[in-house]
């Protein structure tokens, strides 16, 4: 009778495997039949909206990792040089796990730009790195999903870039100002219609946060002091959000780097929403003053609304402190004090 080959049972488990730790991490992953060199197909979300990209796996199993380390502990295993190529020249990223199917562990890389120098010299086969310490759990998954949504954004501001002398200025600076509201509204940072970006407004919770950057860095004088304050203030918000969302979906030991690209989107999209944008004019000290006064009145919004929630013990809309006992509003209360503070400081202008 026929006798189903060790090698294959070795994989089903181990892509079993690999399948239950990413529908663990809430996400929709699909099982490709046809070996073009990937195994599974993930769909990712955020906030319930489907996300542009998606999240290609190739499953490697053995039955024991021992013989795959290396005194340094890293781990090694070699592909085809054909799909190692072909990973790295697809828009998606493309993730290898490496499992063991005796512990029930494993291990991920992504299949980098490293690669383009292991295929020059020749070789049918490419030798892949594993770190020891990227260990394949959900929070990595999410950890994936997460760089997949930056690297994305990224490359939609590479391609207005190409398109620099090929697009009309005009066009092209529409399509920036579409892409940071997208962008912002992934972060919860801004919300509004389709189509209508004068429409949009910043959630109370940025709103907040760039009032009090703005505040509290606001130099004496004009000049350049003044817009640094701003921008400064707005990219808080930016690294701040990211941080908030990734924290929404499970997330803890990110340790990589957001583009400066994706910053200065961010940034233009807060002071485009905030009004900001319009405010920063020619005139340095002009600048000043309009900035600090439209903060200020901002800022006296804010305290009024926490001065009747801190009184009420009603939580903030659409903020981390919903959950915050009635009895135990620090954070509501350090933030008042630190609104008022600034306020009082610029209440001259």
């Amino acid at each position: 009778m026929p006798k189903r080959h060790a090698n294959h049972i070795i994989g089903e488990k181990a892509s079993i495997a690999v399948q239950a730790i990413i529908a663990d991490a809430g996400f929709a992953v699909e099982t490709l039949y046809n070996d073009y060199g990937e195994d599974l197909l993930v769909q990712t979300h955020h906030a319930g909206e489907i996300d542009a990209s998606r999240l290609w796996f190739q499953v490697k199993g053995s039955e024991s990792a021992k013989r795959y380390r290396r005194r340094d502990g890293t781990l090694v295993c070699s592909v085809p040089a054909a799909h190692a190529i072909k990973w790295v020249r697809s828009a998606d990223p493309v993730v290898v796990v490496f499992w063991d199917v005796a512990r029930g562990e494993g291990w991920f890389t992504r299949a980098g730009h490293s690669i383009w120098g292991s295929v020059t010299t020749g070789a049918r086969r490419v030798t892949l790195t594993f770190d020891p310490t990227d260990m394949f759990t959900s929070n990595a998954v999410q950890i994936l999903a997460w760089e997949s949504r930056l690297d994305r954004y990224h490359q939609l501001l590479l391609g207005l870039e190409y398109e620099r002398r090929a697009v009309p200025a005009i066009s092209r600076d529409l399509a920036i100002a579409a892409l940071a509201m997208d962008f912002l509204s992934l972060l919860g940072v801004a919300e509004g219609p389709v189509g209508a970006p004068q429409a949009w407004r910043l959630a109370d919770d940025a709103r907040r946060r760039l009032t009090i950057g703005v505040l509290n860095e606001m130099p004496e004088g004009g000049g350049e002091d003044a817009r640094a304050a701003v921008l400064g203030a707005a990219a808080l918000v930016v690294l701040a959000a990211i941080e908030d969302a990734m924290e929404a979906s499970d997330v803890s030991g990110w340790t990589g780097g957001l583009r400066t690209s994706l910053v200065t989107l961010g940034v233009n999209g807060v002071l485009g929403v905030s009004g900001l944008a319009n405010v920063l004019s020619s005139n340095p000290l002009e600048d000043t003053e309009r900035v600090a006064k439209m903060a200020l009145r901002d800022a006296e919004a804010s305290i009024r609304d926490l001065e009747r929630r801190v009184g009420s013990g009603e939580p903030s809309p659409g903020t981390a402190l919903d959950d915050v006992p009635a009895e135990d509003r620090t954070v509501e209360r350090e933030l008042l004090r630190r609104l008022r503070a600034a306020t009082e400081k610029h209440r001259r202008v």
